[in-house]
């Protein structure tokens, strides 16, 4: 997920070389950070209470995980939910991008 997650700048430069050196010098503090999420993730997952800092990780590690299977998985802002079918191959991808988004929901309201 950390590989597929890492972008490149917000702004696409006409530069190659450019490009190149923005990736190298971010992606190792990019990775860093969604290494610590994942990891706050896995060792809080079973608590009732999380801190605001360990929410925080929630929250970045979900948006990571949405970002990547939605990707993957084509769904844009126009997705049409209601015309999902469940015998779709792709269908128990798109249940977790659904409760990964419901879940990022949950914990932003609680927050």
């Amino acid at each position: 997920m950390i590989r597929r997650s890492a972008g490149s700048s917000r702004r696409q430069h006409d530069d190659e070389e450019l490009e190149r050196e923005y990736r190298e010098l971010t992606r190792g503090q990019l990775d860093a950070g969604r290494e610590r999420s994942i990891e706050t993730l896995r060792e809080t997952a079973g608590r009732e209470l999380l801190t605001p800092e360990e929410a925080d990780a929630w929250l970045r590690a979900l948006n990571d995980a949405r970002l990547v299977l939605g990707t993957r998985l084509d769904i844009t802002e126009d997705f049409d939910w209601d015309a999902f079918d469940a015998s779709d191959p792709q269908a128990p991808e798109i249940a977790l991008y659904a409760y990964l988004s419901w879940l990022q929901e949950q914990l932003v309201e609680a927050m």
